[in-house]
């Protein structure tokens, strides 16, 4: 009989729980821990943080559940919002704002495009913020 803690095994356990198993179920776990850290160890080697997904939705399923209609009634609610207050705001603030959040554009990418200095335009993203967080 050993005595082993579960926690290794477990680490989702946030205390230790000690138990006593035969020597042949400590090695079956053992044996598996390893087996474990080895398919870890490969991950990491071979770089693959990526999912095996077939696009099919399962996975994204599973971890994104979908939402309740009162969730969505709410983020329907919360863009409608967000969008008629962009519409309050001046013209370039508008835009600008649209294609720094929406369009993740960076600040020198927008004033490329706009033909203006990269400062005037996060100047314009401040002064657009402070006026939006009024309207709303």
């Amino acid at each position: 009989m050993k005595r082993i803690n579960l926690r290794k095994y477990y680490p989702y356990y946030s205390h230790d729980i000690w138990v006593f198993v035969s020597d042949e179920v400590a090695e079956d776990m053992d044996d598996a821990l390893r087996e474990v850290w080895a398919q870890n160890a490969k991950i990491r080697y071979h770089k693959a943080y990526y999912s095996l997904d077939r696009d099919d939705g399962i996975e994204k399923a599973a971890l994104y559940p979908p939402l309740s209609p009162e969730e969505l009634l709410m983020h329907k609610l919360n863009r409608t919002t967000l969008y008629s207050a962009l519409l309050e705001l001046p013209g370039k603030q508008a835009n600008r704002l649209y294609a720094r959040y929406f369009l993740h554009l960076t600040a020198a990418e927008i004033a490329r495009q706009e033909g203006v200095k990269p400062n005037t335009v996060v100047q314009s993203l401040k002064r657009a913020l402070k006026n939006l967080k009024k309207l709303l």
